[in-house]
């Protein structure tokens, strides 16, 4: 049993130092790159990139692991045998994926991904950007690393797995148990978040830095996991499409000015699940967020703004790039097209603003912190920068220790700054601190209980932003990061679901207890904003200024293979697999359902060419 032990942590550790090893390849073939980077950034990249190596080594060393439990029936000259194979099968694919990414990153300027399977009918388009020496170059080192590493692996396992001895029946459960635990390194941590590229990105303004601790093989194996053939959405021709959705944006517009100048701190709390069906005056019966809607009359409260997505990765794309949700895709899980979006906090950097994220969970969740990183944002914090002991919740840190943080972060900002938070205290499983009189059954029940608390934890944080220095000059902008099914059970498509609140207030505000009727969603954010702050809004193909004069009232939003538009007149949602209306209300027009095509098949063609 214990020589059974020793094999399986060696292969292990076998194919880890092959990815080191394949890492430092990567850093040799780029080396005008690799020169831009210290010594101790360099290292950096082997240190943040083998939790990945030992991710992808793990997922290899299952078969293995069958292999080595089979002991028990077979001796260990059959188990070389299958040992031999699968090794020399693993060991061609590795070698060709780290050699081929290392020829091609600094034609394609990113990791090797599923990008090749796009090409499979021209394969010429795979290795054009190549010149005939460097291809011959890459063959040899091909062979090079393929007959070395299987001559090393030969060397080392041969003898010891053709001595192996029939194990008793016993050590089964054993043998099965030590396959379990694999989980551990495949995933990569014990939070909420398993292994993603996140995990490996370090570096705030080099990106090849990250890219480098990328292991290209997981990228790969990513990638083509979450590839998702999807029928072309053409509603229109192209030009016809295009037509349409520019009349969407009237062009040599006004602004209508409702800041009282153009350097103002900006917060944006960005509140989990904050739906809309939370407030009175949003369309709930019942307010169960009095304290915040409270504040409605203390500055700019918009009544028809909408979620672009439902998931959080949607929410911060929209509004910090004003960029929409896909109803099959998600930008912030793909950094190959993210790192191409424009963003609210690049463009603040540019006027002198120092920037701030954050968030009291786990940084790496969804893909997160590349976004971030690449949005430049100077100050990243998450829940490993908060105490232990406020470490309390399921999903990290609840929102008023979150919200105490940020307070911290904007009284030590140098002005203007620009701080985004992001909360999580309204997720499942509910858990949160504060006291109920009963006793919470249903999961609507503990929803509501999370969002009292949300409420009352954003007041406090409003209450005390008054009594500092910078809020005389200071717009604090309250949303969501989505909509929510509870409470009332919302399907995943209608509009209800992704009906969310946003209120403008501050000190910077020239106006006040102001209703904007205007249908907008998350998008919109980004021009209405800069457009405040004469800042151009040019990148932001899909934002609209709901302050400009004339403006179209229309908010778009999608989910899984659908999507929904609202309007002053009605709102109507479209089956993207029947290509059917499947929610009409209110009078919609054929070219309300124009429009909304229109939008989505731009939005599609843009971010293929990303």
């Amino acid at each position: 049993m214990l020589k059974n032990l020793r094999i399986y942590f060696e292969y292990f550790c076998f194919l880890t130092v092959f990815f080191i090893l394949g890492r430092g390849l990567f850093l040799l073939a780029n080396t005008n790159l690799t020169n831009s980077l210290s010594f101790f950034e360099i290292l950096k990249t082997f240190w943040f990139g083998i939790r990945m190596d030992f991710s992808v080594s793990g997922y290899l060393l299952v078969m293995p692991a069958l292999f080595l439990l089979l002991s028990a029936f077979i001796d260990g000259y059959k188990i070389w045998r299958l040992f031999s194979v699968y090794s020399f099968m693993v060991l061609f694919i590795l070698s060709g994926i780290i050699t081929i990414d290392a020829g091609l990153y600094k034609h394609w300027g990113f990791r090797l991904d599923n990008t090749p399977l796009l090409y499979l009918n021209n394969p010429k388009e795979i290795i054009g950007s190549a010149t005939v020496s460097e291809t011959a170059t890459s063959a040899i080192i091909f062979i090079i690393l393929m007959s070395v590493s299987y001559y090393l692996f030969q060397k080392i396992f041969k003898t010891k797995i053709q001595k192996l001895s029939k194990l008793s029946y016993k050590t089964i459960p054993l043998h099965i148990l030590l396959i379990a635990t694999l989980i551990v390194p495949i995933r990569g941590s014990f939070s909420v978040a398993p292994m993603n590229i996140s995990f490996v990105y370090f570096h705030t303004t080099n990106l090849f830095a990250n890219h480098a601790a990328i292991n290209v093989v997981w990228n790969v194996i990513s990638s083509i996991m979450k590839t998702k053939k999807t029928e072309k959405i053409t509603f229109f021709q192209e030009n016809e499409a295009l037509k349409i959705f520019e009349e969407l944006k009237p062009q040599n517009d006004s602004t209508i000015q409702v800041i009282n100048n153009f350097r103002p701190n900006i917060i944006l709390i960005t509140v989990e699940s904050f739906t809309a069906k939370l407030f009175e005056t949003l369309g709930s019966e019942t307010s169960y967020a009095p304290r915040t809607e409270s504040l409605r009359h203390e500055g700019i409260w918009f009544t028809n703004f909408y979620a672009s997505g439902d998931r959080t990765a949607k929410g911060l794309v929209a509004l910090l790039s004003g960029f929409p949700s896909q109803p099959t895709t998600v930008a912030l899980k793909d950094p190959k097209k993210n790192q191409k979006l424009p963003s609210i906090t690049e463009l603040l950097n540019k006027q002198g603003y120092t920037t701030a994220f954050v968030y009291g969970g786990d940084i790496n969740f969804a893909n997160m912190n590349s976004y971030l990183v690449k949005n430049q944002f100077n100050n990243i914090i998450s829940d490993k920068d908060f105490p232990f002991s406020e470490v309390t919740s399921k999903w990290g840190v609840h929102d008023h220790f979150v919200l105490n943080k940020a307070l911290q972060t904007c009284n030590n900002a140098t002005a203007p700054f620009f701080v985004n938070i992001l909360t999580s205290s309204i997720h499942e499983p509910f858990d949160v601190p504060f006291y109920s009189s009963k006793e919470l059954i249903t999961e609507e029940e503990k929803f509501l209980h999370a969002a009292k608390y949300a409420d009352s934890a954003i007041f406090d944080f409003i209450e005390k932003a008054k009594n500092m220095q910078w809020w005389n000059n200071s717009l604090i902008i309250i949303t969501a990061d989505h909509g929510a099914r509870h409470p009332l059970n919302s399907s995943n498509f209608e509009a209800k679901r992704f009906h969310i609140p946003m209120l403008w207030i501050g000190g910077a505000l020239a106006v006040k207890d102001t209703i904007i009727t205007t249908y907008a969603d998350q998008t919109d954010l980004a021009a209405t904003l800069l457009s405040q702050l004469k800042i151009s809004t040019n990148s932001f193909l899909f934002s609209k200024n709901i302050f400009s004069n004339p403006v179209n009232s229309f908010a778009f939003y999608d989910y899984n293979n659908g999507f929904g538009y609202a309007t002053d007149s009605g709102n109507y949602v479209i089956d993207l697999t029947s290509k059917e209306i499947i929610l009409k209300a209110g009078n919609i027009t054929s070219t309300d359902i124009e429009k909304g095509k229109a939008f989505l098949q731009i939005l599609l063609q843009n971010f293929e060419e990303l």
